[in-house]
């Protein structure tokens, strides 16, 4: 699926216990069918791996979810990014960084 596409793939999750869960084959309980679907994808012929990274540092792919219709499942692909998309890909460009509020 993702080859053809791209080579490797850096997946970049907020969510430590599903990395742990995918990069380990862990038991995922209720959602082992959504687990089990996405390592079958990303063991395909593609160097893909899966890393946490706080949700501070996930402000775009945060701002393109809340953007989606809630309703809405399925693959979205832009030619380019949403205008309203500048001002957190300035934060990355940048290298922009937030306090951890724990």
């Amino acid at each position: 699926m993702l080859r053809g596409y791209f080579w490797r793939v850096i997946l970049e999750v907020d969510n430590k216990t599903l990395v742990d869960k995918i990069n380990n084959g862990s038991d995922a309980g209720h959602f082992s069918n959504l687990i089990a679907a996405i390592q079958s994808i990303i063991a395909k012929d593609c160097d893909v791996r899966v890393c946490h990274v706080f949700r501070e540092s996930n402000f775009a792919a945060d701002h393109l979810a809340s953007m989606s219709d809630e309703n809405l499942i399925g693959f979205i692909s832009h030619v380019s990014p949403p205008p309203s998309l500048g001002f957190w890909l300035i934060h990355d460009l940048y290298g922009v960084s937030y306090d951890r509020c724990v």
